[in-house]
């Protein structure tokens, strides 16, 4: 291969690739199924690989070592950055609990059986707060993950999702997802909700619910790696 203008271009267009390509397969914004996923990584090594073989077959002893320096820099990169994403992030909020059911007093019992008692002194039931709607508890998948999550309908009508006792591995671009149906793998995972970034690896925290969510079509609570399309760990919801 000659040395020539074109050369240079095309060579200079295939590295700047690698770098789009390697951002879409490091933050997984366009890769959210397992299958994209990979199609993501075979197209960066791909593309990695036509720019070192293109450089290496032209007398242009720079491009040669640009195309070489650029995938070194792309792995180191890949390494610090995921060093900085994958860093230990504790948190503690306060989250919202489910209150405890109105307990029937005596007057309600008196009252049943006792027409005559004065409806004054009846006890009323106390205003509906908040109900917990289903819960569960994390199991490891690819990372060891505990604790407990619950759905918790507010009385002002919206939900919550809250993670306690919480605790996973740190890992980059994790997030929370509610899964719907009976997902068995990670190739599972594609009809979701996404509720967030994980704002913390250990430590109580919640996340707000759409509104009329469905607990019981969304059932499986997923803590996400986006980067890489794998679960670190997943609860079942149940009543």
């Amino acid at each position: 291969m000659t040395n020539s203008p074109v050369v240079a271009k095309v060579t200079a267009v295939i590295a700047a690739s690698i770098w789009v390509i390697f951002g879409v397969w490091l933050t997984g914004n366009l890769t959210p199924t397992v299958y994209a996923h990979g199609a993501a990584i075979a197209a960066f090594v791909a593309v990695t690989a036509a720019a070192i073989w293109i450089a290496t077959r032209t007398n242009m002893r720079e491009l040669r070592w640009f195309a070489l320096g650029g995938a070194l820099a792309t792995l180191v990169l890949a390494m610090a950055f995921g060093a900085f994403l994958s860093r230990p992030n504790k948190v503690n909020e306060d989250i919202v609990k489910a209150d405890a059911p109105a307990a029937v007093g005596p007057a309600d019992t008196q009252a049943a059986g006792a027409p005559d008692v004065p409806a004054e002194k009846v006890a009323k039931p106390k205003p509906q707060g908040n109900v917990r709607v289903a819960s569960g508890s994390f199991k490891a998948l690819a990372h060891p993950t505990t604790g407990n999550v619950e759905v918790i309908k507010l009385a002002n009508g919206s939900s919550k999702l809250t993670l306690s006792g919480f605790r996973t591995d740190p890992g980059p671009d994790l997030f929370v997802y509610a899964v719907a149906g009976s997902p068995e793998g990670d190739d599972d995972v594609n009809d979701f909700i996404d509720l967030g970034r994980l704002k913390g690896n250990e430590g109580n925290q919640q996340y707000s619910l759409p509104k009329n969510f469905d607990a019981s079509k969304y059932s499986h609570v997923y803590i996400w790696c986006r980067a890489f399309t794998v679960g670190f760990g997943r609860a079942k919801l149940g009543a």
